[in-house]
């Protein structure tokens, strides 16, 4: 009707995009030997920001950019598929973040020339787009992709996933270690000064106080109840009350220089974690009177490191710009090397560059498709991933 307010967020009620897959292995004569067909969900992500995004982007473009005041993330959620171990159940309201080892990928916009053994290709002349739909084709030869399967994915490019413009800018000019989220109060340590910050909802510091120097480099914190613990350099850990942080005791010396610590309620276990520079993240567990319990071995996409810190996240840990999948015991990326995660609350993450502080939507895939059955590719087959998005 005439003056009828549309209503921004709800634009998913009127542009339902959906996808439809097929997946098919073709023996060495070109004889199809296997078929399956499913059924993709649009990730909360998308449907709830994606479009506001795009229409913001086109209408306000830079007065808004240099403002910095629209910002939900920029990135083609849609610029590669990525074929996974992922088998846990589809979760299209909670599931924000790609599980699973990686075994297979291609980039969505044009063939590929890599000679990465996981790479597939888009095959350029079966596929088309127009108004209504997007017909992709992805061809793996028998060289690539090789490996068990059962998610398919499509993400965005995380180079650029959470650029300085994608996501509103809350606290100016400190480099914050971590913040934490209890009740209405967040937590947040900012190592240069060696202050530990309290903030209300609206991220309004509060109240500010110095960690004694006398405990080491304060390298992690987490929270446990009434107490905050800090990870320090000394190769220890130490614990305050959360009403005076800074009258700290030893709790324990520790083995290891950890750089990562998390409280995890549930399990009542406290998890560190560091990296054997060998591809791994190591985190050890502990019971609430720290005494070691055992560990878990994560591998992982770098070398060295993907970051510091530690964060609780369903099914697995954020350690950086990693998400560290417990059912896999793999990595994935979450965000570019620049900008790691600091906190985590909500549909939100908050992220640090350099010197400032950011909150962004917790969205890490466009899409996912769980397929009925793990898909077994190897070098002796060829296979066709054929992906038809709908747009009604």
């Amino acid at each position: 009707m005439p003056g009828e307010i549309l209503d921004i967020d709800n634009l998913n009620d009127i542009i339902k995009p959906k996808g439809k897959v097929r997946v098919e292995l073709f023996d060495c004569y070109g004889k199809k030997r296997y078929e399956q067909k499913a059924n993709n969900f649009i990730s909360q992500g998308v449907l709830k920001h994606y479009f506001k995004r795009c229409l913001l982007d086109t209408w306000l473009g830079n007065v808004m950019k240099s403002k910095r005041a629209t910002a939900l993330f920029g990135s083609n959620m849609f610029y590669q598929i990525v074929l996974t171990t992922a088998a846990h159940q589809e979760d299209p309201i909670n599931e924000w973040v790609v599980r699973g080892q990686k075994t297979g990928y291609a980039l969505t916009y044009s063939a590929s020339s890599s000679s990465d053994p996981l790479s597939g290709t888009l095959n350029v002349g079966e596929s088309y787009v127009n108004l209504n739909q997007a017909h992709l084709v992805f061809d793996f030869p028998t060289d690539r992709g090789n490996g068990t399967f059962r998610s398919i994915y499509f993400i965005p490019d995380y180079s650029s996933m959470y650029d300085t413009y994608t996501y509103e800018r809350i606290i100016y000019n400190k480099e914050l270690l971590k913040i934490e989220k209890i009740g209405t109060i967040f937590y947040a340590y900012e190592p240069y000064n060696r202050l530990l910050h309290t903030m209300n909802e609206s991220f309004n510091i509060t109240a500010s106080v110095a960690i004694p120097s006398s405990i080491g480099t304060v390298l992690d914190f987490t929270i446990k109840g009434s107490e905050i613990f800090y990870i320090t350099s000394s190769y220890a850990v130490f614990k305050a009350p959360l009403s005076s942080p800074n009258s700290t005791t030893k709790v324990k010396d520790t083995q290891r220089r950890y750089t990562g610590m998390a409280w995890v309620a549930e399990e009542n276990r406290f998890y560190c974690a560091y990296e054997n520079g060998n591809y791994q993240t190591i985190l050890d567990y502990f019971d609430a009177s720290f005494n070691i319990l055992g560990s878990y071995t994560y591998t992982i996409f770098s070398k060295n490191t993907v970051g510091e810190g530690l964060l609780k996240e369903n099914n697995g840990f954020i350690r950086g710009y990693a998400f560290l999948d417990r059912d896999s015991m793999h990595a994935n990326q979450i965000a570019d090397g620049a900008s790691t995660v600091i906190g985590t609350f909500d549909d939100k993450l908050v992220l640090n560059n350099y010197d400032d502080n950011y909150i962004a939507q917790k969205i890490n895939f466009g899409s996912r498709c769980l397929l009925s059955e793990p898909v077994v590719k190897t070098s002796a087959d060829t296979m066709k991933i054929t992906y038809d998005f709908y747009f009604q």
